[in-house]
């Protein structure tokens, strides 16, 4: 017999592409507002609802990479290659295109360049995660044996601590304006995650039960996104680095993203149907991260001439989020209607 869907993760990817699309929409705006604003005040404290997408992302892929046997040579590079051709061909088609129409815009092209920005994921700003996650792939028989022992996983928290601590060394103490592109580029930044998934989605742990824990959960997520948005108020009005302040990257965040993790966890051993909105978004997650930057970058520019909406950042960010997903979900349901499946899965990434 096939087993059934687990359409809890499918749910909890719509639900982290809505967040990401949450957090770039967020970030145009705060291009465009005065810093210390109350638009800049209100879209500092919005964002940190939604810092937990990419943390989630790790943590579904490394729930699913668990239980997968990596005892050889050959198991690994089957393992990589069925991994890495998932992401990195829709990567390379759409930073190729981009790449291109930029070259067309500036009348220019650098092969050193154009090899620079494939290599970092800099066609588009959320592509350091695709970058990241071909880190952690190419890691995962190692990050799998560390979560094993209680040593290994010390090991993990330590790497993640340290890489943490460095970032806020850096920025805060010697303020050392580093984009998050840079850093998020690391696997370090995002290995605990990874790990995360790993010890939740393995075997020996299956049976484990959060539901029964659900009112500390709910406190955990309450108290650390109190203290994720006070650090980062705190961050606004005593230092000059400004660009720190809207990061995702905090270890107040980071503790949010962990609690809300196992709210999900503790959440989808109560709930037995999901919205289908929902999963089909989660179904969808990877085109709409794909593609959402260039019908946002469009779609923002077409709403500057809105003044009313546009100085209301509550109201422009429901309407800008709603318009990108309605765009990336309709041209993705169009290809997978016009192209052959393989093709527009394999190659476009939907």
């Amino acid at each position: 017999m096939e087993k059934q869907r687990d359409f809890s993760f499918d749910a909890l990817r719509g639900i982290a592409i809505i967040a990401v699309v949450v957090i770039h929409a967020t970030s145009l705006s705060l291009d465009s507002v005065e810093v210390k604003s109350g638009n800049y005040f209100f879209l500092i404290a919005f964002r940190q609802l939604f810092y937990f997408a990419v943390p989630a992302f790790f943590f579904i892929s490394g729930y699913w990479n668990a239980n997968y046997t990596i005892a050889s040579v050959e198991h690994y590079k089957i393992f990589l290659i069925k991994r890495l051709n998932r992401i990195l061909i829709p990567y390379l088609t759409w930073s190729s295109l981009l790449i291109l129409a930029s070259s067309i815009h500036d009348q220019s092209f650098s092969i050193s360049k154009a090899a620079f920005s494939l290599i970092t994921g800099g066609a588009s700003g959320p592509y350091y995660f695709i970058i990241a996650l071909t880190q952690v792939y190419a890691l995962t028989p190692i990050i799998k044996y560390l979560s094993k022992s209680f040593w290994g996983n010390t090991l993990i928290v330590l790497i993640s601590f340290a890489n943490l601590s460095l970032i806020y060394i850096l920025q805060l103490h010697f303020n050392f304006s580093i984009d998050f592109r840079v850093y998020g580029l690391l696997f370090s930044t995002w290995i605990i995650f990874y790990s995360i998934g790993i010890i939740l989605g393995s075997k020996e742990r299956k049976n484990l039960r959060f539901s029964n824990k659900s009112i500390w959960i709910l406190f955990g997520i309450l108290l650390s996104l109190t203290l994720s948005t006070l650090e980062s108020f705190y961050f606004l009005f005593n230092y000059p680095n400004v660009s720190f302040v809207s990061s995702a990257v905090k270890f107040s965040s980071f503790t949010y993203s962990f609690f809300i993790i196992l709210g999900f966890m503790a959440l989808r051993e109560r709930v037995q149907v999901w919205s289908n909105l929902i999963v089909q978004l989660g179904e969808y997650s990877f085109g709409i991260y794909l593609i959402h930057m260039i019908s946002m970058v469009k779609i923002n520019y077409i709403m500057k001439y809105f003044t009313l909406v546009n100085s209301f950042q509550p109201i422009y960010q429901v309407v800008i989020v709603f318009l990108t997903i309605l765009s990336c979900y309709g041209a993705i349901a169009i290809t997978r209607k016009l192209l052959k499946r393989s093709f527009s899965s394999n190659v476009l990434g939907f």
